[in-house]
């Protein structure tokens, strides 16, 4: 009996694989258990999709990994650039990052993105803040002063240089946020 079980022992090349191969799943077997926490956001699914990619590129460039690996991770790449070219398509990524007090633009600077890429990110948030905030605020402001028509008896009340600032000597909201330093903030929701 012992020696039919000698048929299925792995050899030394195939364990040279397994060890190999350990390395990579490891990277995945992290990456599954950091999704399914319980909060899991999609201004972590760019920096989460980077760091496979990293860990996938410099197993692929190792030359004492064995070919069948090198074969294996370009498949996986090639899987991973399909979900990763999503995330480029999707506009709810890039505002989700912009918006993350922890990245803003930073993270894509810090990690090389084209300047370009990330002008176009900040404009598409830009778009959509002037579409759907910048109204409201300016709407807001308008209504704040109508209220304001009488002056106070007081001359002290009215003095000009307590007034409000002008609309068009204020940042936009977006503009302040982004261009304060980013935040070291584990969970945005709270």
């Amino acid at each position: 009996m012992k020696n039919k079980l000698r048929q299925y022992e792995l050899s030394d090349a195939e364990w040279k694989m397994v060890e190999q191969l350990q390395n990579i799943l490891k990277v995945l077997k992290h990456a599954t258990l950091f999704f399914s926490r319980s909060t899991p956001n999609l201004a972590s699914v760019i920096p989460a999709i980077d760091l496979i990619d990293k860990k996938l590129t410099a197993t692929s460039l190792d030359p004492a990994n064995l070919f069948a690996l090198h074969a294996s991770i370009g498949i996986a790449k090639k899987t991973l650039n399909c979900y990763y070219t999503k995330t480029h398509d999707s506009e709810v990524y890039r505002i989700a990052m912009i918006l993350h007090p922890r990245h803003k633009t930073e993270y894509f600077k810090n990690n090389g993105w084209e300047p370009q890429w990330i002008a176009t990110a900040k404009d598409i948030v830009q778009g959509v803040f002037d579409q759907n905030y910048q109204l409201e605020i300016e709407e807001g402001k308008a209504s704040d002063t109508c209220g304001q028509s009488q002056l106070s008896k007081n001359m002290f009340d009215n003095l000009a240089s307590m007034a409000p600032p002008k609309h068009s000597i204020l940042r936009n909201e977006l503009e302040c946020y982004l261009s304060t330093d980013v935040e070291a903030v584990d969970n945005v929701i709270q």
